[in-house]
């Protein structure tokens, strides 16, 4: 699901291209089952943050994980462990 938003962001701010440089770094990455202790810790972050039930789920995995989560999603900007960056492209 991340990498549709992501794809979808670069390609309407930038251009295909790009988009797909960006997708490809993604590619790299791991994969996490969200498994019932991640469900739930998820649902836990959801209630502590209101936070929608993805962004519930994305959170609770860098923080499982012990990640920093590095994002331009507002919903996030002042949480733990979260590095902000704003969307603006100059």
């Amino acid at each position: 699901m991340q990498q549709y938003e992501l794809y979808r962001w670069v390609c309407r701010e930038r251009n295909e291209a790009t988009a797909l440089d960006v997708i490809a770094i993604t590619e790299q990455g791991t994969v996490i089952t969200l498994d019932t202790g991640l469900a739930l810790l998820a649902a836990d972050m959801a209630s502590q943050f209101k936070l929608a039930a993805m962004d519930a789920m994305i959170y609770s995995t860098a923080q499982q994980t012990g990640v920093e989560l590095i994002t331009s999603d507002r919903h996030f900007k002042d949480l733990p462990e979260v590095c902000y960056f704003s969307k603006a492209i100059s």
